[in-house]
């Protein structure tokens, strides 16, 4: 099921969850303190969304959102950094044909993204996995 996703940082919960409400997949983000959360957030949305999504927390009040995107008609592991009003501020593609239902951790600045790929044989998987860390999350500019 392509259902919703929380994460605990400190006093700080968010939730991710992939709607259809309005014909294209949309991807939505709400922070908030457990008793209250904040106006739900566009973190992506279109087409190429597909959902499959997780999120752990991050440094400083930060989020590192998973999900699977279309790209090039190839189901695309993308990370995204996050910041407490559900902008982001990084993004990455992981891995390409991925399957299933991508999973992520994280502690003390180090992420562990796992999913299953195709294997080498016929009708074969095996588990692909990322390991990464704050000095790789380079915040990305963004022009006006």
């Amino acid at each position: 099921m392509n259902g919703p996703a929380i994460a605990a940082n400190s006093e700080r919960f968010a939730a991710l969850w992939p709607s259809m409400a309005t014909g294209e997949m949309r991807i939505a983000i709400k922070t908030g303190d457990g008793l209250s959360f904040g106006t739900a957030h566009t973190l992506a949305e279109g087409a190429a969304e597909l959902g499959k999504l997780d999120i752990a927390s991050w440094r400083d009040g930060r989020w590192l959102a998973s999900r699977i995107v279309s790209t090039d008609n190839q189901p695309t592991l993308r990370l995204s950094l996050v910041d407490g009003e559900g902008v982001v501020s990084w993004e990455q593609d992981l891995a390409s044909a991925v399957g299933g239902f991508p999973r992520l951790a994280s502690a003390e600045g180090v992420a562990l993204v796992v999913w299953a790929e195709a294997g080498d044989l016929p009708n074969s998987s095996r588990v692909g996995i990322a390991r990464v860390t704050a000095a790789e999350l380079t915040p990305t500019s963004k022009a006006d």
